[in-house]
């Protein structure tokens, strides 16, 4: 038995089904640090009866407060790596929690901190713990403390996973291989001279980076882009000429797709030298001077920089990242000459910042245009520069915001303000232009149909796998059973579910999967979605619910027992009610039967969250590059 005093279990969540070592009658709660959700509702099954503890809401508010100091620490870091391309290439360095959760172990860390330090609890408290470096970072830390007791954690737990990730190795760098050998036979079949368009000609091309999906070939001859809307037409009327620029990594049958549309771009699998594959499987990231640089706010995290480490070399996307920058350097030196400008998506991902890289390199008169298409949330770290961060990350010339209100986010998360512009919502122009006409057909609806049409519920999921999996699997307990199967307005309600493209239902459940058949799954775009549902329901990082708020749609907030990406994003005049796992059901409920009617929406908020398009911005942005001007002067 453990000494009396013990008030605080730290368990693997292996060890749970035995039980542990506690009277039975000592009263218990738990919490679960982790995102795995098969494994949390394991826990939650074991500890049934003990009273879960809600934690979003102090780890909301402690990822706030260390989200700066968490920043400067990957600062100091990066600053005194020799490798400045695979630092670059590593999710560790981007502080994506939307790609790596080193943040979030951070912030259960200083959760369980707090607890500690604070009146211990009158109950027993069983902190379940999912991963064993986040479990042996605090067990560095507590190991001493006679009030925690542990289970399941040490160097044993940590180096079955080191082997785990270990033995993942050698299929992503065959994986990196096999893509490498593809895109570089197929792009030499199928684009032998993408450069010769442009050699020997002015600097007069503007770049267009367009992701290639299967939405792009809507139109012959042409790309659509869903990102940067009619960005290419409006250059092009304006006197520019615009070329697309591919991303490094074409899926085959894109890449066939792109052929047969006879689109004219530049196709940067074409610059990929074997050389480069050489070169790039070479290279492997490490934290150098890790001894020196552990420490963030007092605590010593070498375990879960360790742990980094493993997982950068067991993915694939290191690699990935590490080839585009070579391809596109490639391409900088053969076509820089002629490129006047390369507008690309800003959303600081380690793509990007080689990118910037990759052209200051080899055409460092070219200038770089981010263009913050969807939203800033506060916690979305990228957002926001660390001390010192501008000195030493690739960054471009000029970041055009969609709206005033990102442009006040980027400006809080520390950009340069000269860098800094707004130039309207190029993917979301159709609130200003069709928001009337989407508002009327809701209110039609609702006149109409209201004793007789089915209640929709739009749902929404982010990229998060964390916060989409947790949404999903309450959404199904949940709803086992229809709602409001009773009512006479057309049987019991609808629920349409909305994935991220990035992120599809297979991703996220097993195989054999299936929904009930009052659940369905939509493709369709916002626009012809919002006018014919009764309610949004969300769970963030998502702009989704902006676009509903704003077209008169309910909005519902689902909140998880993790980081709140979005919190304290909500403006004062779009206030949204929330809801957890428990209160699902019930909260869907009550305001599908309070029938909430069509709002009318101020134009100065729509114009405030969505800016106007403002043409003159972006031709002035393409036209006033630094090398240009100096030409003109002499």
């Amino acid at each position: 038995m453990p000494p009396a005093d013990v008030r605080w279990w730290i368990v693997a969540p292996e060890c749970l089904p035995g039980g542990l070592p506690l009277p039975a009658d000592a009263p218990l709660e738990w919490c679960y640090c982790g995102t795995d959700e098969a494994t949390r509702a394991r826990t939650a099954a074991a500890l049934r009866l003990a009273r879960e503890i809600p934690i979003e809401e102090p780890l909301t508010q402690l990822a706030h407060e260390m989200k700066q100091p968490y920043l400067d620490w990957l600062v100091a870091i990066g600053r005194r790596q020799p490798d400045h391309v695979s630092w670059w290439a590593s999710t560790f360095a981007t502080s994506s929690p939307l790609q790596t959760d080193v943040f979030l172990l951070i912030c259960y860390t200083r959760l369980i901190d707090a607890w500690l330090c604070s009146t211990p609890p009158a109950t027993v408290r069983c902190i379940v713990v999912e991963d064993p470096w986040l479990a042996l970072t605090l067990r560095w830390q507590f190991g001493r403390d006679l009030r925690v007791a542990w289970r399941g954690v040490g160097l044993a737990a940590c180096a079955r996973d080191a082997l785990k990730w270990l033995s993942r190795v050698p299929r992503a760098v065959l994986a990196t291989v096999r893509s490498a050998m593809t895109s570089y036979g197929l792009v030499r079949l199928w684009f032998p001279r993408t450069w010769e368009s442009l050699e020997g000609r002015r600097r007069d091309t503007t770049l267009l980076y367009t992701w290639i999906r299967p939405e792009c070939f809507q139109q012959p001859g042409r790309l659509s882009d869903a990102w940067t809307g009619r960005l290419d037409a409006m250059l092009t009327a304006a006197g520019e000429r615009v070329t697309r620029l591919t991303p490094a990594e074409i899926p085959p049958p894109l890449l066939r797709r792109l052929r047969q549309h006879a689109v004219p771009c530049l196709v940067t699998p074409r610059y990929l030298g074997w050389l480069d594959v050489v070169r790039t499987l070479c290279a492997w990231f490490r934290v150098h001077h890790l001894g020196a640089l552990a420490q963030c706010q007092g605590w010593d995290y070498r375990w879960l920089v360790r742990r980094e480490t493993l997982r950068e070399w067991g993915r694939v996307d290191f690699w990935h990242y590490r080839i585009g920058y070579f391809a596109m350097r490639r391409l900088a030196g053969r076509v820089g000459a002629s490129v006047r400008c390369v507008i690309y998506p800003f959303e600081d991902q380690p793509w990007e910042k080689l990118l910037c890289l990759a052209w200051r390199e080899r055409a460092p008169h070219v200038k770089l245009v981010g263009y913050q298409h969807s939203w800033v949330p506060p916690l979305l770290l990228p957002y926001t520069l660390g001390r010192g961060a501008e000195e030493i990350t690739p960054l471009p010339d000029q970041i055009v915001a969609s709206s005033v209100f990102n442009l006040e986010q980027l400006k809080i998360g520390g950009y340069p303000l000269a860098r800094l512009v707004n130039g309207g919502a190029l993917r979301h122009e159709y609130l200003h232009t069709k928001l009337e006409e989407l508002i009327q057909q809701r209110v039609a609806r609702y006149g109409r149909n209201r004793a007789t049409a089915p209640r929709t519920v739009l749902v929404t999921f982010p990229i998060s796998r964390p916060h989409a999996s947790r949404l999903l699997a309450d959404l199904s307990e949940a709803f086992r059973q229809p709602l409001m199967s009773e009512s006479k307005a057309g049987g019991s309600v609808r629920f349409l579910l909305k994935f991220h493209p990035a992120l599809p239902l297979t991703h996220l459940v097993p195989y054999g999967f299936a929904l009930p058949s009052w659940m369905k799954m939509t493709e369709l775009s916002m626009p012809r979605l919002l006018p014919d549902v009764d309610l949004l329901l969300y769970v963030g990082p998502t702009s989704s619910w902006w676009e509903a708020f704003l077209c008169g749609v309910p909005v519902l907030k689902y909140r998880a027992d993790l980081v709140d990406i979005d919190a304290g994003q909500e403006p004062e005049a779009m206030p949204v009610p929330v809801c957890n796992g428990a209160s699902l059901r019930a909260s869907v409920e009550a305001t599908l039967k309070a029938g909430t009617p069509v709002r009318p929406v101020a134009a100065a908020l729509v114009e405030r969250m969505y800016g106007s398009v403002d043409e003159e911005v972006w031709t002035s942005l393409i036209r006033t590059c630094p090398e240009e001007a100096a030409d003109a002067a002499t």
